[in-house]
């Protein structure tokens, strides 16, 4: 299926105009047969008035359960149906998301630094509290997960013996 990629700013046209864009969003509403998103958002909160995390305060929460997460990305869903609407109810798909297999990462979702422990668990609850807050928002199809293998000699992901905290989910929990 042929495709392009061009930035919509989530439907704002003055934005799109101070960008030095050539088109515009009604242009977007009559061209395109749906929305494509690279979605990382993050599903828990961070540590109030903390700005940055240390590892040794993530090691001290839990792992946050699904049921946690889905109520966390509530406000994100009523985002992505806004943004949906903004282009006449087109239907959209996350063409990336994704969060790595090592504990905290899902407060930021697209992070690749953090040295913290493998929470397989963590990630496995990430994907279901994606499909649980999406799956019946009417248009929207679907996710493809980054990544499904990984080709790179990432040695920074392998540190723990208990598991690669890598993006992959092949062969953890997530993949059941």
């Amino acid at each position: 299926m042929p495709h392009f990629h061009i930035s919509m700013q989530s439907g704002c046209t003055r934005t799109l105009n101070m960008m030095r864009r050539k088109y515009n969003i009604d242009m977007a509403k009559k061209n395109l047969d749906y929305l494509s998103y690279s979605y990382y958002p993050p599903a828990q909160e961070r540590l109030p008035g903390v700005p940055r995390v240390s590892v040794e305060e993530l090691e001290k929460l839990p792992t946050p359960t699904v049921e946690e997460m889905v109520e966390f990305l509530k406000p994100r869903r009523a985002r992505i149906a806004s943004i949906m609407e903004n282009f006449n109810d087109m239907p959209i798909v996350f063409t990336e998301a994704g969060v790595r297999s090592s504990h905290g990462c899902s407060m930021l979702p697209y992070n690749f630094t953090w040295e913290t422990r493998y929470d397989g668990e963590e990630q496995a609850n990430y994907m279901e509290a994606l499909f649980q807050t999406f799956n019946d928002l009417p248009g929207w199809m679907g996710l493809f997960w980054w990544k499904w293998d990984e080709t790179q000699n990432r040695p920074h992901y392998h540190t723990d013996p208990n598991g690669d905290k890598g993006f992959t989910i092949q062969g953890k929990p997530a993949e059941k």
